[in-house]
């Protein structure tokens, strides 16, 4: 169809709409990307900063404790409470197992496999997350979600 007839056919301002969809994914063009240009990069502390921070929390009275996780503990996790394929930008997404990992940490710190009809579990700051959701429906966990920020679609 040419120009014109697509014109008369849809308008001009859905044709300028569809126009400028198509000229964003062809120049790969990232509107969010653009707004947060100048945003502070998030980057693993250095150990020298680790350092730092640990000396900080404990000054305030925070016992800083090493933990080690069994990666056959934490394979099976994975495999028992399957996550969604885009959860953190999905397994490619660079956060997908250190994402994982906080929830496997947490259960095995509260022990929550152990948790009866009475017990609560929140997880604080979860935004998008399907965690909660899936320790009711899988588990039968009295577990709910809690975020400032209202996420989408996982309660």
């Amino acid at each position: 169809m040419n120009p014109l007839e697509t014109i008369r056919r849809r308008g001009v301002l859905v044709t300028l709409v569809y126009t400028a969809r198509w000229a964003r994914r062809k120049s790969g063009w990232d509107a969010d990307a653009w707004r947060v240009r100048h945003a502070p990069r998030y980057r693993n502390p250095t150990p020298s900063e680790l350092r730092v921070i640990e000396g900080d929390l404990a000054n305030l009275g925070v016992v800083i404790e090493d933990y080690r996780v069994d990666p056959e503990f934490f394979t099976r996790f994975k495999a028992e409470n399957p996550f969604p394929d885009d959860y953190h930008g999905g397994r490619a997404g660079g956060v997908w197992d250190e994402k994982l990992l906080e929830h496997f940490i947490a259960a095995q710190l509260l022990g929550l496999d152990g948790f009866g009809a009475d017990d609560v579990y929140v997880d604080v700051a979860a935004c998008n997350s399907p965690w909660a959701r899936h320790l009711r429906e899988a588990r039968g966990v009295n577990a709910w979600a809690i975020d400032l920020e209202i996420g989408g679609g996982f309660r």
